[in-house]
């Protein structure tokens, strides 16, 4: 089979290498005039988007669960909004302001002129009409349509290139869109963080009311129950009460002494005999009871004293019960209050750092050489096309028509006999050969080792015993070319006859001209046609593919001419 497209390709060569040179030099001139009316330079910016919180904890929920990269799924957000017609606006916004306040028009050229005609009657053919937009929506809609985004699979890292044909608005127009997104991010980022920022503040404000409140309450209630340190008036009243206890203590013993000396007195009176003695006795008896009395009255307001305090240490105590309800309930509101101040010092400095969450690591520059067109390249390729192109049609003739055009085309009608293709450069050696004489080629000798096989092999059996006819599908020209390669194969592999001669050549007339071949039956008849002049049906005069001949017939072989 492969040899079959070769031989195809050898005969349609003009043809299809006519088609390469054409496609090829139409993407030349194409091309150059591309590069002289419209060249497109390419500049590029790289970004990095670096990852918050949410998107860290989506990536790790995210992870091992689909087939899916979730880095690829939040870059590709990323992208989707970079090529938004806002942010698009605002690079044009911050390239108007960088031009003076005004972009300068692109020059009126014919490729342009052409280029807004076919989209003008595309929509008017499409929709019925066509509605121009404003000069600030087509420069969005150019620069959205000259931008594209790549990103490094699994990263963050977004490579942001915007093709214009001037090399310098190219360069800004990418920085203008880098930083016009950058600058949507963090407006964006800003506006959510001020409104978290204002809940914040309005939950610690919340709270600071209502500690304060709580704080009053506390006030409030120490002044009811008439403390100001509850630990260190409860330190004075176990002090005080101590105190009391212990003069207690000491007044009782007293007590007990005067007791003692009383009943000692009592007994002194009773045993005295002198008047002046129990007088005496009764007046220090008297002046003891006295003394008794005293004591007996600083015991009782001792106690009242003692009574008195530790009454004072039960209000003190449910008073310290009331203060450590409200204590509890100022601790719980100043936890809320001190983890919502935290949560907004983390929230600024957190944003402080996602400020810079889209950043520029490399800056576009103006690039020196054009994208496109690219003449070597362009030239190359529509060569290879054009060549396909014209093989392709070739090949669709050769699938669904009925011409013989290569070998394996004659095989299929005749067989095993067919014999090689006969090539110029064959036809060549075996013309020097039969007019020279000398040592044939190795491509001749292999030529006519082919030959003899199908000859003995193959077909008959045998060379041709005295003659060999040929003739052609063709003029007497393409007969005399056969004539020469035959001559040259029998002069060289042709068993000889007794007296050394080789069998000769004959030439028959075209085979148009022949109307009997019952007048060849038996011999050896050589028949060649050129690719693509002969239909499978003409063939039939010389037999079918399983070898059988017509009876009358001769032992025909055919073989593709030059």
């Amino acid at each position: 089979m492969l040899d079959h497209y070769i031989e195809l390709i050898r005969h349609f060569w003009r043809t299809i290498l006519l088609g390469a040179l054409v496609a090829g030099g139409l993407s030349l001139a194409m091309s150059l005039v591309l590069l002289r009316a419209m060249p497109l330079y390419e500049a590029s910016v790289v970004m990095n988007m670096q990852p918050s919180e949410e998107e860290l904890r989506f990536n790790r929920g995210f992870l091992g669960v689909s087939q899916f990269n979730p880095a690829t799924i939040i870059a590709q957000t990323h992208i989707e909004r970079l090529l938004s017609r806002q942010v698009a606006g605002r690079a044009i916004d911050i390239l108007t302001e960088g031009s003076g306040g005004a972009l300068a028009p692109a020059p009126r050229t014919f490729l342009r002129e052409v280029k807004s005609a076919l989209w003008r009657w595309y929509n008017i053919l499409n929709f019925g009409y066509f509605e121009p937009q404003p000069e600030r929506q087509t420069a969005i809609s150019d620069l959205i349509g000259a931008t594209e985004v790549e990103i490094v699979e699994g990263s963050y890292i977004l490579q942001v290139s915007v093709s214009l044909d001037d090399a310098d608005l190219a360069a800004r127009a990418a920085n203008a869109l880098a930083r016009a997104y950058i600058e949507e991010t963090r407006d964006e980022f800003q506006a959510d963080a001020a409104r978290v920022d204002a809940s914040l503040d309005r939950e610690i404000a919340a709270r600071e009311a209502d500690l304060a409140a709580r704080q009053a309450e506390r006030q409030q209630t120490a002044r009811d129950f008439g403390v100001a340190n509850i630990d260190r008036e409860r330190a004075i009243m176990l002090d005080t009460r101590a105190a009391a206890r212990a003069s207690l203590e000491d007044i009782e013993v007293e007590l007990a002494l005067l007791d003692t000396t009383l009943a000692s007195l009592r007994g002194s009176i009773a045993g005295a005999s002198d008047a002046e003695t129990v007088r005496g006795l009764r007046q220090t008896l008297a002046s003891t009871e006295a003394s008794r009395a005293a004591i007996e009255e600083r015991l009782r307001l001792g106690g009242e004293s003692l009574a008195r305090t530790d009454a004072a240490l039960r209000d003190l105590d449910t008073a310290q019960d009331a203060l450590a309800e409200i204590d509890q309930r100022i601790a719980a509101v100043a936890a809320d209050l001190l983890e919502l101040r935290n949560r907004r010092v983390g929230a600024r400095v957190a944003r402080e750092a996602e400020l810079s969450q889209v950043r520029t690591i490399q800056s576009a520059s103006p690039p020196v050489y054009p994208k496109s067109p690219k003449v070597l390249v362009n030239t190359i390729v529509g060569t290879i096309l054009g060549g396909i192109l014209v093989l392709v049609p070739v090949i669709a003739m050769d699938v669904l028509g009925d011409r013989i055009r290569t070998s394996e085309d004659l095989r299929g009608s005749l067989g095993a006999r067919v014999l090689p293709p006969i090539t110029r450069r064959l036809l060549r050696h075996a013309r020097r050969y039969n007019d020279g004489g000398g040592t044939p080629s190795r491509l001749l000798r292999r030529y006519a080792d082919a030959v003899g096989r199908r000859f003995v092999s193959d077909g008959a059996h045998r060379w041709p015993s005295g003659e060999l006819f040929v003739t052609a599908f063709g003029s007497p020209a393409e007969i005399a070319a056969l004539r020469e390669v035959m001559t040259a194969v029998l002069r060289i592999a042709a068993p000889r006859a007794q007296d050394g001669a080789a069998p000769e050549v004959v030439d028959l007339p075209p085979v148009s001209r022949i109307a009997d071949w019952s007048a060849q039956a038996d011999r050896h008849v050589v028949i060649g046609l050129r690719p693509g002049t002969v239909d499978r049906d003409e063939l039939g005069v010389m037999g079918d593919d399983a070898g059988a001949v017509p009876p009358g017939a001769p032992v025909s072989y055919a073989a593709l001419l030059p």
